[in-house]
């Protein structure tokens, strides 16, 4: 209970409802041992409220089939809880009603959950390469580079919770860049780096997540034809330390328009090579938009910082390509152009609030990707569970809502931004030592990948099998990889063979169906027969090839193979099956394990699987993690009643100090918070795990004990001088 005064406040759908109490627990969940600081997954926050019974139940027994037009809780009604100590507030939880309770006569509770339930939205996604094929046969590679926390933003995304801008309506381009400059929405052409000779574009850390550095990429628009005459929008995040030069340029037939933003973090609106109007971005300030609307060109900041110049711009020139530069000291993020249609749409992102948070301030478990699988269909909740198991980062939904993504180095070389004390703080603290804790061995087991890699669609990727029909039949084969296997850059529109091409699959670029006919076992003449063959798409790496036959005579079938005669083909490409698939790369993973020689802990061997989210490279460093953590016995603290610190977050970290009665100082991280607030006052309780202890005191047995060498006695220790007059008991107490 509370010595403190504290005022609660409960708000449904932004209206303030009388309430008798209300409590919450939450906690960042983990499947390791205790004393290891690292996550698993989301655990959904939970609570109640119950409800004044003069809001809801009156003398006439109220009940939901007899309201009496009184308000009553819905499900899915939004929640905000604030606690208040009289000078300041703080919003302690953030969710919707999931079910309300009541009984004649008696109160309604209401039970709360966070905003988990958003992340059972389904994602989808191709599989890619840190350095994707050519966008066509021949050309160049695309180094775009990857991370598994594009897949966590396009998670993220999925279930509404956004670190850059949400894509706009009607959207030609949009680049989050968290961890690949691979597009959302457009096409990339070309990407590699503005200088140097690396493959890929720098990550570099920025307050929301990652902005891109040194990067060089073109992109084709998606959507409508826009031309010069019609709105265009252009949006930059731009990172505090933003130390470089970036620009994002719309290239119209003849002219182009750009928005940069300079080292000195000046922020201008350029028709060609004409500055057309410019904003300086105080710091902090971190979305610049420009919206280009006749001849008036505008650029807005989120801080409201707006310039405008008037140039003629317009005709019937469409938009042909938009580029993206960024010197290495750059530091952007969120990149998008579209065409606002409407006064709503216009600067929509200036007002961004971001409402949710990827840490990338420690990245030595993390790594480069080559090569992520495909995604199909999977809920959110589901992808972000796997990558944050097999990464260790700790994902939760803290109590304003935002979504938070951090790594388990990140968030254990977190700085404490608190002190309590056993004095004046703490009112429980239990602990326990567990010998099963430390681990005697820890093993990593990870994929490896290989990638098969062309600048063609030549990669064979699946075969038919070389069926036959006959007339009127049908025949559907599904395409699709193995198990830990993925193709990229699949060529999805097959050459149909026969006649006079058959010579087109003599090189094996591309995709290729086709049938040729028979009779009695002889090679017939294909004249008058149709066979309908088509190949449709059923997810990023899964594909129904169909066959229909039309009307043949009796003895004619059609082969789904190469013709095994025919002067156009190559001896070794004929009577092959078909279809044959190609793809510009194949990838297959295959399990392996990393556990080198050890000496670890007393307890069972700790097995952790990253699966395909560790880059090779990187699982040395996870392995070092785990080791370095289970190799002996840490005593863990199991709760812990505190006076109720409304500065206090899940996440948080936290210094625990306890001069006289323990002696020790311990750095510890809030994985669990349960609060609750009801007649007797406000009652708070915190789950942590410790990341290190500091002795603060120590005994003179101690410190002779400590000592190398010879050890002093109390009487050569006091001749040592000048001393406190005190006993060897008190001496000896800390």
């Amino acid at each position: 209970m509370s010595v403190k005064s504290f005022t609660a406040r409960v708000s449904v759908n932004g209206t303030i409802r009388a309430h008798e109490s209300w409590s919450d627990d939450r906690e960042i969940s983990g499947d390791l041992p205790a004393q290891v600081v690292a996550g698993s997954g989301i655990t959904q926050a939970t609570g109640s409220i119950v409800w004044a019974s003069g809001e809801n139940v009156s003398d006439g027994s109220e009940t939901p089939w007899n309201m009496k037009g009184s308000w009553r809780p819905r499900r899915g009604d939004s929640v905000v809880i604030t606690e208040s100590d009289g000078t300041q507030d703080w919003v302690v939880f953030t969710g919707v009603i999931d079910k309300t309770t009541g009984s004649v006569g008696g109160q309604m509770r209401s039970t709360i959950i966070d905003a988990y339930d958003r992340f059972s939205a389904p994602v989808s996604h191709e599989p890619l390469l840190n350095v994707m094929p050519p966008a066509s046969g021949g050309g160049d590679f695309r180094g775009t580079g990857l991370t598994h926390t594009y897949f966590v933003d396009v998670a993220f995304r999925a279930a509404g919770f956004f670190v850059t801008p949400k894509q706009e309506p009607n959207c030609l381009l949009h680049v989050p860049a968290q961890g690949t400059i691979w597009p959302h929405r457009g096409r990339c052409v070309t990407a590699g780096v503005r200088s140097g000779s690396a493959s890929y574009p720098t990550n570099s850390y920025a307050s929301w997540g990652f902005a891109v550095s040194n990067a060089q990429a073109t992109y084709l628009p998606e959507g409508a034809t826009i031309t010069a005459n019609d709105n265009i929008q252009m949006t930059m995040v731009v990172g505090a330390e933003h130390a470089g030069f970036a620009y994002l340029r719309v290239g119209y037939e003849g002219t182009w328009v750009q928005l940069a933003v300079n080292v000195d973090r000046k922020a201008s609106i350029m028709l060609g090579e004409t500055i057309v109007a410019s904003v300086q971005l105080p710091p902090g300030d971190d979305v610049v938009q420009v919206l280009i609307k006749g001849y008036t060109f505008k650029l807005r900041s989120r801080s409201g910082g707006e310039a405008t110049g008037v140039v003629a711009f317009g005709g019937q020139s469409i938009i042909t390509t938009i580029t993206l530069g960024a010197d290495p000291d750059a530091r952007v993020a969120g990149m998008q152009v579209s065409n606002p249609t409407t006064s709503f749409d216009e600067f929509r992102s200036v007002g961004f609030q971001p409402n949710a948070h990827i840490n990338v301030s420690n990245v030595s478990l993390m790594g480069i990707l080559r090569a992520s699988p495909a995604i199909a269909g999977q809920t959110a909740a589901a992808l972000l569970d796997e990558i944050s198991s097999a990464t260790l980062s700790c994902l939760w939904i803290d109590e304003t809502g935002k979504a938070q993504w951090w790594p388990a180095a990140a968030i254990r070389s977190r700085n404490a931004n608190r002190t309590i004390t056993t004095a004046d703080d703490i009112l429980e603290l239990n602990w326990e030592e567990d010998l099963l804790s430390s681990a005697a061995r820890v093993s990593i087991k990870y994929k490896k990948h290989a990638v098969k890699l062309s600048k063609w669609p030549a990669v064979r990727v699946w075969q038919g099998s070389a069926n036959q029909l006959e007339s009127g039949d049908v025949t559907e084969d599904f395409a699709e990889p193995g198990a830990d296997e993925a193709w990229v850059g699949v060529a999805e529109t097959p050459t149909r063979l026969g006649g006079s091409n058959w010579d087109a699959y003599n090189k094996l670029r591309g995709s290729f169906v086709g049938v040729y006919y028979s009779a009695d076992g002889q090679t017939s003449s294909a004249a008058g027969l149709v066979t309908d063959i088509t190949m449709s798409k059923l997810g990023p790496n899964k594909y129904l090839i169909r066959h229909t036959a039309g009307t043949y005579p009796a003895d004619v079938v059609a082969n789904q193979s190469t013709s095994p005669i025919h002067t156009l083909l190559w001896d070794n490409r004929k009577g092959k099956p078909l279809p044959d698939i190609g793809a510009h790369a194949q990838v297959k993973w295959t399990d392996q394990t990393y556990s080198p020689s050890q000496v670890g802990g007393a307890g069972p061997e700790l097995v952790h699987e990253t699966g395909v989210w560790v880059p090779e490279s990187t699982v040395p460093n996870v392995f070092d993690y785990l080791a370095g953590q289970t190799a002996t016995p840490q005593p863990v603290i199991t709760g812990m009643g505190i006076e109720p610190n409304l500065r206090l977050m899940l996440g948080d970290m936290i210094n625990i100090r306890s001069t006289r009665y323990l002696g020790i100082e311990l750095k510890a991280l809030i994985v669990g918070m349960g609060r609750s607030h009801d007649s007797s006052g406000f009652s708070q309780s915190l789950d942590v795990r410790v990341v290190e202890a500091v002795k603060l005191t120590e005994t003179y047995a101690e410190f002779s004990a400590n000592m190398s060498g010879s050890q002093v006695t109390y009487a050569e220790w006091q001749q040592q001088g000048p001393v406190p007059p005190l006993s060897y008991t008190q001496f000896n107490t800390p």
